[in-house]
């Protein structure tokens, strides 16, 4: 059965979290707030949390799942960072936009976690809950809607648990901060080069992205 903490107050977070960073390391599963949805964290270098991941959420094998990390330094580790992904990350991270971007040929990303695909989805959400677990992990973690899959998205521990049912009990910690002020999703870019295309529009519109990249001399 999940366990469940109500943070409330910064004490209450670093006691949290650290209690969310011990089940990580040993391949359990979380369930946190980001700055959109709730997620399903689980050390996503490890193919058995991984897949623990996809259980919960009945979700397809065939589609891939993004992941967190601490900074933009923190995604070179994995995936080819150029100029046009760093500059978007510096002006848009922390924030509701994730980057799709190619993998570094001697990446230790497991198969599971993309699908078999060649790319990755990085996240820095701009939320305190997900900035305190990427700073106390050496691994990034998943990041995907706590929905059962094909579900509507959910912005409060009690749609989770709504939605998973029984399932619930195989997430081993939550972090409940309440509901979320957030009804959207992230925006998802794919970037490859100086490449940019929509995947998703969410909560950054894709015209602000553009017209970014317009001003600075980039084609979309």
């Amino acid at each position: 059965m999940s366990r469940i903490i109500t943070i409330q107050g910064e004490d209450q977070l670093a006691e949290s979290v650290a209690e969310a960073t011990a089940i990580l390391r040993s391949g359990g599963v979380v369930l946190y707030p980001t700055d959109t949805t709730y997620a399903l964290a689980a050390n996503a270098l490890d193919e058995k949390a991984i897949d623990r991941v996809f259980q919960v959420k009945g979700r397809d094998y065939s589609k891939p799942i993004h992941v967190i990390v601490r900074d933009i330094e923190q995604a070179a580790q994995y995936v080819a960072v150029g100029e046009t992904a760093r500059m978007i990350a510096n002006e848009f991270l922390p924030g509701a936009l994730t980057l799709v971007l190619t993998q570094l040929a001697d990446s230790d990303i497991p198969p599971l976690l993309v699908a078999g695909a060649k790319t990755l989805g990085i996240r820095i959400p701009n939320h305190p809950v997900c900035k305190a677990l990427s700073n106390a992990l050496p691994f990034p973690v998943t990041t995907t809607s706590a929905n059962r899959s094909g579900m509507p998205n959910t912005y409060s521990v009690e749609a989770v648990q709504e939605q998973l049912g029984t399932d619930f009990d195989k997430i081993d910690l939550t972090l409940d901060v309440g509901k979320l002020d957030s009804s959207s999703v992230s925006t998802v870019i794919a970037i490859e080069g100086e490449s940019v295309t929509l995947i998703r529009e969410g909560a950054i519109p894709f015209s602000v992205l553009s017209d970014f990249l317009t001003q600075h001399g980039r084609k979309v």
